[in-house]
């Protein structure tokens, strides 16, 4: 049989010093796995804005591209301190909702003859973009607060727009200038119809 003391010394436990140097690797692995979690929360946010925030330029793009490939007039001009492109469509339907046949003049297409056109403008305003057609209002994009759109029209057949945004997550060092630059869209798009 075992002596008492031979079973006392196998279940003793830790010393003071031996539990002192686990809690602080256990601490500092803690610490590390911290900082990584918080790291790939911030970094996947990030991700996500950008992300969105891609989707929002292309569906802008796409929407100002459509009505100017129709428009039978482009300007830009300034609505609360940012441009506004202010286009005319065809107004392709009468009141009743049927179709106008389209007659074609001089380069320039319109309607039934009546030369009947709907006003369309494109603003930011705040933080979304909205596209208001003969006074139907539609919201087109949202949380757009570091978003700037630039039209330029060259006065002839063709109109650029340029959509850009500042990200949420960058490097240190970087300026809000220079990171709006890599985000940076542009598109251009041909008048279909010529101008007058």
């Amino acid at each position: 049989m075992k002596s008492l003391t031979t079973l006392r010394s196998k279940l003793r436990g830790f010393t003071m010093p031996e539990l002192l140097v686990a809690g602080t690797v256990s601490l500092a692995l803690a610490a590390g796995m911290y900082t990584a979690v918080s790291a790939l929360q911030r970094t996947s946010a990030a991700s996500l804005h950008h992300t969105r925030s891609q989707i929002q330029q292309t569906r802008l793009l796409d929407y100002m591209a459509r009505d100017l490939r129709a428009a039978l007039t482009v300007n830009v001009d300034t609505f609360q301190g940012a441009e506004r492109l202010n286009l005319t469509l065809p107004d392709y339907y009468d009141s009743t909702g049927t179709p106008r046949d389209p007659v074609i003049d001089g380069g320039t297409v319109s309607y039934g003859g009546s030369g009947a056109s709907v006003p369309v403008q494109y603003y930011k305003q705040g933080d979304q973009v909205f596209r208001n057609a003969n006074g139907h209002l539609t919201q087109l994009a949202s949380d757009l607060a570091g978003f700037e759109i630039h039209f330029t029209d060259d006065g002839k057949q063709a109109v650029t727009v340029a959509i850009s945004f500042v990200p949420r997550y960058q490097f240190a060092g970087n300026t809000s200038a220079t990171v709006r630059e890599g985000t940076t869209v542009y598109a251009t798009t041909l008048l279909r119809n010529k101008r007058k």
